[in-house]
């Protein structure tokens, strides 16, 4: 990232911070819930089975773009990269932990359910800081953008004037 004199910083701290603390307790919740799933394998239905071995692969790959795309958007001021860390959490991350942490098929132990609720606190309150993050981030883009519109337009302004 070019850092210009006058140019202000706008990544969050805060943000960078939650991602910072989600990426060493993901290994840790990781671990739990493989552990957890393999206590609980063979008293689960075939269908269930299926669906948690499939949520937590899709859950792995998930947290794993997740937390590299907002690492990317917070730091480097991407809002793409940003944005799309905020999908990934709104839309896959957060429906597929309610759903494990909701369905009364699947039999959750306390370990799973104190993992699985700190987990969620992590990925809500990134979706939070996410969004002031890329308002922040627009309106700063936004700025600039306007601010070199008006310089090029008063370069065209004093070419015509010499």
């Amino acid at each position: 990232m070019e850092c210009y004199p006058g140019q202000t910083v706008v990544s969050s701290l805060a943000l960078q911070m939650f991602l910072y603390f989600n990426c060493y307790f993901f290994p840790f919740w990781w671990a739990c819930h493989i552990v957890m799933l393999e206590l609980k394998y063979f008293y689960l239905s075939t269908y269930y089975r299926i669906t948690l071995t499939a949520l937590t692969v899709v859950m792995t790959l998930v947290e794993v773009a997740r937390l590299y795309l907002g690492y990317l958007g917070n730091l480097q001021e991407k809002v793409p990269a940003l944005a799309g860390s905020w999908l990934l959490s709104l839309l896959l991350q957060a429906p597929m932990l309610l759903f494990h942490l909701c369905n009364p098929h699947l039999i959750m132990l306390p370990v799973e359910w104190a993992t699985g609720l700190l987990y969620l606190a992590f990925i809500v309150t990134e979706i939070v800081l996410s969004i002031r993050a890329l308002r922040r981030l627009t309106a700063q883009l936004e700025e600039r953008f306007h601010l070199a519109h008006l310089h090029l337009h008063q370069e065209r302004q004093e070419g015509q004037n010499a």
